[in-house]
């Protein structure tokens, strides 16, 4: 483009000698599309002017002759003091026009020459981002199809534009929507170049026609905000390039919304009173609206010339958080967040957490790993996750951008549960005054357990007392009843059977164990009783026998005595009978 700018100089310098004789010439810069006047000098326009011809490179554009205007194009228009209109221009409006003013003798009053330089607005975009080419003017009635060209190539053609809400769709590249909008996906360095958009009737009569001058960025020279209405911004893509520059001007949309020239700081138009700009380049937006949201451009100067380009994508963004979702693993989630706003969102985009893991844009669909073969995203922007599992737990959000710089965020949470089985309870008792229950489960993280006592007193420290430690329950003085454990995460719940427990089986082994001793110390002492009264008896009966036998033995002494010797008296024998009986 500089160098196109060199030539057009160029060019004007020759004219400029060709026109020597010429009393006046000026240059003349403007955008394409616009309207674009031409005044003549206001000395000029008192004198008494009779016929007014304007050229074009030497080509007969229009002549005013006794108030009638001559022109083959309804886009030219002569006032009577001579200033010339061109309505819309386009990219072959560029050129030198002559006007040449003759009194009512024919005598030559005035002849100037204007060099007109007709500029595409440049659009900035950034590469490997989505850009949007927007038409000023709206579509006309009767228009049947429009083309958009690139350095006069087509690249899209789009007949019918009246079906509403429906992207034209040529390629991956390139979508049109009904209001004409060029979108290009994910641009690149080749794509920069002059954009052309014609507006044709049914007889292929061009009806309007727009130019854009489209630069790419690369990432380095870029930055992306967000804010949310009402609140501050601050960008400046350019800081560690400023140097010291003492010219650098913002602008939107190639309008000006703000300048740093010698030290001094203004802002323009809607941003007058909502707009900071320091001298490092830094540019501060206040009470955010969402007419702020757009591409904004930084023009460095250095000696008149831009030095250096950089540019920041402001988005306004409306966050909202939804209900937080349980679901059961192995089952299908379908994440169904609708978008507020009317417009259709042109790129949609899910994350969980930082790592996107769907994008719909225009009409591609693009899925990330793990969920690469999980995971489906429909056009009205509500997916679909297959097979959910412990680890898809977690906070989604998904993002709805749309054409003028407006995103909607959407979060919401999910939480992925095993569904509960039917837990079981083990009885143990510890005591005749303490007994354990074990609610045995098949899962324990992210459960609430509770217990009932007699399917209908929930037991707590509170009102019983009993002492819980996870799913654990000791409980004392209370020795029989029936007991249930019920369970519960955030996708299901479930209910043990009623088990009885019984402790007083304690009480009664001690009392049979002290019986059974007692039985047992009583039959030993029978049986020793026994046994001294037998060992007694035979003692008796073996001194009686000895006895006898003692008599027998003294009866046959005395035999043999009574032959040689008298016999004892009787009461020697009654002595020693007397002895024995005492032992």
């Amino acid at each position: 483009m500089n160098v196109y700018l060199l030539l057009l100089v160029l060019k004007w310098m020759i004219s400029s000698s060709l026109f020597a004789k010429a009393s006046t010439f000026s240059t003349v810069h403007s955008e394409m599309g616009n309207s674009l006047t031409l005044h003549l000098e206001k000395e000029v326009q008192e004198k008494q002017i009779h016929e007014i011809t304007w050229k074009k490179d030497k080509t007969l554009l229009a002549k005013l002759k006794n108030g009638t205007l001559l022109s083959n194009s309804m886009s030219v228009q002569i006032f009577p003091n001579g200033t010339l209109l061109l309505r819309k221009t386009r990219n072959t409006d560029s050129g030198n026009y002559t006007v040449d003013i003759y009194s009512k003798e024919g005598k030559s009053l005035s002849k100037a020459v204007y060099g007109v330089y007709l500029a595409a607005p440049t659009v900035y975009g950034i590469s490997k981002k989505p850009l949007f080419l927007y038409l000023k003017n709206k579509i006309q009635n009767n228009t049947q199809s429009i083309i958009w060209k690139k350095s006069n190539t087509g690249v899209i053609f789009v007949k019918n534009l009246s079906v509403p809400d429906v992207s034209k769709i040529s390629d991956k590249k390139y979508s049109v929507f009904e209001d004409g909008t060029l979108r290009l996906g994910h641009v690149e360095q080749n794509d920069t170049g002059t954009y052309t958009v014609e507006q044709s009737d049914g007889n292929n009569s061009i009806l309007d026609a727009e130019y854009f001058e489209l630069i790419i960025l690369e990432t380095d020279y870029f930055e992306e905000e967000e804010g949310q209405e009402g609140d501050s911004v601050e960008f400046n893509p350019l800081l560690w390039r400023m140097f010291n520059s003492s010219h650098f001007v913002w602008k939107k949309d190639n309008s000006t919304v703000a300048e740093y020239k010698l030290k001094s700081a203004i802002c323009f138009k809607q941003l007058q009173n909502r707009c900071e700009v320091d001298g490092d380049g830094t540019l501060k937006l206040t009470r955010l609206q969402k007419d702020d949201a757009g591409i904004y451009s930084i023009h460095l100067y250095e000696n008149g010339m831009i030095e250096d380009v950089g540019a920041v994508r402001l988005f306004i963004t409306n966050t909202i958080e939804d209900a937080p979702i349980a679901m059961t693993t192995g089952t299908k989630a379908r994440l169904f967040i609708k978008a507020s706003p009317s417009e259709k969102a042109y790129d949609i985009h899910w994350k969980k957490r930082h790592s996107p893991i769907a994008q719909l844009s225009g009409q591609s669909y693009i899925y990330y790993r793990p969920y690469k073969n999980r995971i489906s995203i429909h056009q009205n922007g509500s997916v679909e996750i297959h097979k959910l599992q412990k680890d898809d737990s977690g906070e989604y959000s998904v993002e709805f951008f749309y054409r003028h710089g407006i995103k909607e965020r959407r979060i919401v949470s999910i939480s992925v549960e095993d569904s509960l089985s039917r837990p079981t309870v083990k009885v143990q008792c510890l005591s005749e005054r303490e007994v354990k229950f074990e609610c045995l489960s098949n899962q324990y993280s992210g459960v609430s357990l509770r217990w009932l006592l007699n399917e209908e007193t929930p037991v707590t420290n509170e009102t019983l007392n009993s002492r819980r430690k996870n799913n654990i329950l000791l409980l004392r003085g209370k020795l029989f009843g029936n007991i249930s454990c019920h369970v519960e995460n955030k996708v299901s719940k479930s209910k043990s059977d009623v088990v009885p427990f019984f402790c007083e089986v304690f009480l009664t082994v001690r009392v049979i164990y002290l019986l059974i001793s007692l039985c047992s110390l009583v039959i030993l002492l029978v049986i020793a009783v026994l046994i001294l009264m037998c060992c007694k008896s035979q003692y008796k009966a073996r001194r009686q026998r000895s006895y006898q036998r003692q008599i027998f033995l003294n009866d046959e002494v005395e035999d043999e005595d009574s032959e040689g010797d008298e016999p004892q008296s009787n009461s020697e024998y009654e002595n020693e009978d007397q002895m024995s009986q005492t032992e």
